[in-house]
């Protein structure tokens, strides 16, 4: 059995618990994660972002808005997670 990429704590795991299987780990990465971000009104500063750097910068439509910001991660690998925020801006 070879387990790749952040399998060493797994692979300990296995390792004794199941008789005749020994768990290898030949292969570990460094994830760098990018964001990409939408919003439905308004605008952010640059629609990408990459690790480390991930802040980037909302400026809010100048009239009413609400609406929904969503940032999207992905690994590189095919992994991808994403949140929604609702948003509203009332102005006076």
């Amino acid at each position: 059995m070879v387990l790749v990429g952040g399998g060493m704590a797994l692979a300990g795991w296995f390792n004794g618990r199941v008789p005749g299987l020994r768990a290898l780990c030949t292969e570990t990465r460094t994830e760098e994660p990018y964001f990409s971000w939408y919003t439905e009104g308004g605008s952010f500063d640059q629609p990408f972002s990459l690790h480390p750097s991930t802040d980037v910068e909302y400026t809010v439509p100048k009239e009413d808005f609400s609406g929904f910001l969503v940032v999207v991660m992905r690994d590189r690998r095919g992994g991808m997670a994403w949140q929604v925020l609702r948003v509203t801006n009332e102005t006076e």
